[in-house]
Parts: structure tokens; C-alpha cells; sequence
């Protein structure tokens, strides 16, 4: 098991771990506190800034600064803290039920969950890792213990649509299996031209279905 920037293990198969996805740091915030090269704040002076008559007691002080990100589901702003919410995903309450209501997928949260492992892996991977096959889609599914076990037959056929439907790309590729046999396999990755939207938004939008 590897360490976090911060000294934290990663642990990314605790079914606690609501960024499971996430390989390189144990939480979206160390990953944009290191990205950004952030460094802690000195308690005292911030102290001493807010007015704070106090502010010479904590000058020895140093915290994990606040964190501003975008909701996954509007793109309106979340507040990551490192201590607590290092993984928020949304805005409000209003915008996690409007993923869990999508209109056109069933259990439409391991689908949107789905849609965040492939987005993530086109941003910060390169070359082929950025494709998923359903295999490994449904390996980083199982990750999570409260994600059902729909096997990857079943995300082969949530893929293909969401393929078609033009949130995804698919390619053909070549794979050795374990008995030395050449196959042909699909491969699928975030569609690039999606890549700067809030997730939910190309979540509606690409299903034909009104977002506001």
C-alpha cells in the first residue's frame, strides 16, 4: 500500500473510501492541494488578518487551507476541507438527488459512478491506461462494497450506450488472455469534448433529457 502526499496509506479498496477510483492520493483534496503546490496556512497569521487579538498564540500553527472545487453534478462551487469533506462531490443535497432521479438509468448513481471513474481516468492518465475496458470498469466498481455485483457483462452494456449516446468513446484493441489467445476487445474512455463540462450536466444532456 503506497502513501498519500500528506502520509496518509491509500487505501482505495475500503468500502469507506467514497473516491475508491482514486490511485495516486488518498483523497481528491491531497490532490489538488499538491496539483496547485499549496502549502499550509500559519494559524496565527491568519488569526491576526481576521482581527483576532489572540493571533501571537498560534503562531506555531500551521492547517491544511480550505479548498475550492466544482460540484460534480452543476459546477457550482464545493468547499473541500482536509479534516472533513476531502472528497465532496456535491454542492447541496438538491444536486446529489438529481443524479439519484435521472430519468433514463436505473440505480442512475453506479452509473454516474461509472461516468467518474472514466472521466477521471481520460484527465489524469495518459496513453492507453486512459481506456477502460468493462472488465475494468467492473474490477473498480467491486472496489466499493455497496455496488452491486452487476459483472462485466452488464457494464459492457451501460458502456455501449452511454457510447452511444456520445459521453464515451470506443475503440477497438487487442488483448493476450491468460491462455495466450489474441482478442479483439472493445475499449472505452471519457469523451474529451465533455472533459471541461460538469459531469451531471453531460449526464442529462447526453440521455436527450433537459438539465435545468
Amino acid at each position: 500500500m503506497n502513501d498519500c502526499v500528506c502520509g496518509k496509506p491509500i487505501n482505495n479498496s475500503k468500502t469507506t473510501n467514497t473516491h475508491f477510483w482514486e490511485e495516486q492520493y488518498c483523497s481528491k483534496y491531497c490532490r489538488l492541494f499538491n496539483e496547485n503546490n499549496m502549502e499550509k496556512e500559519n494559524r496565527g497569521e491568519k488569526l491576526r488578518i481576521e482581527g483576532n487579538p489572540n493571533w501571537k498564540n498560534f503562531t506555531g500553527f500551521f492547517d491544511y487551507p480550505v479548498i475550492k472545487t466544482e460540484c460534480v453534478c452543476c459546477g457550482n462551487e464545493v468547499l473541500l476541507k482536509k479534516t472533513k469533506d476531502a472528497n465532496k462531490p456535491y454542492c447541496s443535497k438538491a444536486c446529489l438527488a438529481k443524479i439519484n432521479r435521472h430519468p433514463k438509468s436505473r440505480k442512475s448513481i453506479f452509473v454516474f459512478t461509472m461516468l467518474r471513474i472514466l472521466k477521471h481516468r481520460s484527465k489524469y492518465y495518459e496513453g492507453g491506461e486512459m481506456w477502460l475496458t468493462s472488465q475494468k470498469v467492473n474490477h473498480f466498481m467491486q472496489r466499493h462494497g455497496y455496488h452491486p455485483e452487476k459483472g462485466a457483462a452488464k457494464y459492457g452494456m451501460l458502456l455501449r450506450i452511454w457510447a452511444s449516446r456520445g459521453a464515451l468513446e470506443v475503440r477497438e484493441a487487442k488483448h493476450l488472455t491468460e491462455r495466450g489467445v489474441l482478442n479483439t476487445i472493445k475499449e472505452y474512455r471519457f469523451n474529451p469534448a465533455h472533459m471541461n463540462k460538469p459531469l451531471g450536466k453531460v449526464f442529462y444532456e447526453c440521455a436527450g433529457v433537459p438539465f435545468d
